[in-house]
């Protein structure tokens, strides 16, 4: 059996950053990911792309296809399709592909599996027609899909760059509506001059601009949206102030933010934390982004929201110091450089975060017959009447009502559940207890189990 330096999961610009950094200094790395391409969610499909036109995707997406250049390396063993299912503190691993489940060690495993959007159970969100704006981008690009008579509804940056595609791809918008609360701005002052320094800002007033120049009709400061329709979306209703607005529209795209994915880092063990300002879970991680078990690292947004660019410099920063951890090399003028672009980079994302801090009012809607459980139907009336009791205990309340016992696992429930104890001003909600495996396999693979080649 091979034993390899390292073991990355995920193959997003964290993942792919860290192991090329990894591969170029000699160690041998196993990288596995279950998309059929490099790239992870903000690079989907950028080496396979179906769009005829380029442009309608912005310059930054196609940094993915340079990342990617980089895994065509002696030293790494790249997996593509591979479905990691079990883990071990002990850095040993079980993947499932092409039918067959296979084990692989390392002397360290590196948990680069990036984020998701954060689940918005407000009324009517269940309806078809509703599609979150990250949903809507994979289908951009992945297969240059694209819906017409859309209304994007939500807060962060996100929106503002899907109807910045939309816009690119020809296709109507019939609103946008920011539901950003006004006490965030002032927040987020604080953190301006930091930010300013930071091409990123100048990107996103360009997109602003974009929407504006497009005759796009924004709302900012809305509350309280609400989705109708009877079998489909038929019209999404707002509140600003005092006034109630409606605009019939077929398309809602929602987006309320993204939390990481951290149920492989709890299933193995890792120390976990809440971001009141953030409203997620996320993975502890020291300086060079090791968890609380020794050799298993967590890096990128699967630990803590911190974008694309973050995620990469994390990476190579990471790669660089296991590597120098390993060959007992000297810190490199490189890895100096990169330090001080992280502290730069991380100026602009503190302002982020104070600018687009959820509101719990805009993430749930409090009327009984709401579903907060897709999986399970299990709705707001249900765990009102645990939530109390429980005190916050999610494995609590899935026990009585199967709420995260379904095909997802939580991971379109459980946020909606934290912040429903938030709202009881319940401290401490836990994440749920992870069963293992974190992915559905078949007996036959268990059954034929071989170790690595």
């Amino acid at each position: 059996m091979t034993q390899y330096d390292l073991i990355v999961i995920g193959a997003g610009p964290a993942g792919m950053a860290m192991s090329t950094e990894c591969a170029q200094s000699g160690m041998r790395v196993l990288l596995l990911d279950e998309q059929p391409a490099p790239g992870g969610q903000i690079y989907r499909a950028v080496t396979e792309s179906r769009l005829e036109n380029a442009t309608v995707l912005n310059n930054d997406y196609w940094r993915g296809a340079q990342l990617s250049a980089g895994l065509d390396c002696q030293n790494i063993k790249y997996v593509k399709g591979a479905r990691v299912w079990y883990a071990k503190p002990s850095v040993e691993v079980w993947y499932s592909f092409d039918g067959h489940s296979i084990k692989a060690t390392a002397k360290y495993i590196a948990i680069a599996i990036g984020a998701r959007e954060r689940p918005v159970a407000i009324s009517g969100w269940t309806l078809p027609g509703v599609f979150s704006a990250g949903a809507a981008q994979v289908l951009l690009k992945s297969a240059g899909i694209a819906a017409d008579d859309v209304v994007l509804a939500g807060s962060g940056p996100l929106l503002y760059l899907v109807a910045a595609q939309y816009i690119s791809a020809g296709k109507k918008i019939k609103a946008l509506l920011d539901t950003t609360p006004w006490g965030n701005y002032q927040k987020a002052m604080r953190g301006l001059p930091g930010a300013i320094i930071q091409g990123q800002l100048y990107k996103g007033l360009q997109l602003l601009a974009k929407i504006r120049l497009a005759g796009i009709s924004v709302h900012n400061g809305v509350k309280d949206v609400r989705i109708f329709g009877d079998q489909s979306v038929q019209s999404i209703s707002w509140r600003k102030g005092v006034k109630t607005q409606e605009l019939a529209c077929e398309t809602v795209f929602l987006h309320e933010g993204l939390v990481p994915n951290i149920e492989f880092s709890v299933a193995l063990g890792c120390d976990w934390s809440w971001s009141s300002v953030r409203c997620a879970w996320e993975i502890k991680v020291n300086e060079i982004w090791e968890t609380s078990l020794p050799n298993v690292y967590a890096i990128g947004d699967c630990a803590r929201i911190v974008g694309a660019d973050v995620s990469e410099i994390q990476g190579r920063l990471a790669g660089l110091q296991l590597a120098r951890k390993a060959n007992g090399k000297e810190v490199s003028e490189r890895e100096a450089n990169l330090v001080r672009q992280l502290a730069k980079h991380m100026r602009l994302r503190r302002f982020l975060d104070q600018l687009y801090s959820p509101s719990d009012e805009n993430l749930l809607t409090l009327e009984s017959d709401t579903v907060v459980c897709r999986c399970e139907n299990v709705k707001i009336h249900t765990l009102e009447e645990l939530i109390d009791k429980a005190q916050g205990n999610l494995n609590f309340i899935k026990s009585l009502t199967r709420c995260g016992m379904g095909p997802c696992q939580g991971r379109m429930c459980s946020h909606s559940v934290a912040v429903l104890g938030r709202i009881h001003q319940l401290a401490g909600v836990a994440p749920s207890r992870q069963r293992l495996p974190l992915a559905p396999i078949t007996i036959s693979e268990l059954a034929a189990l071989e170790d690595i080649e």
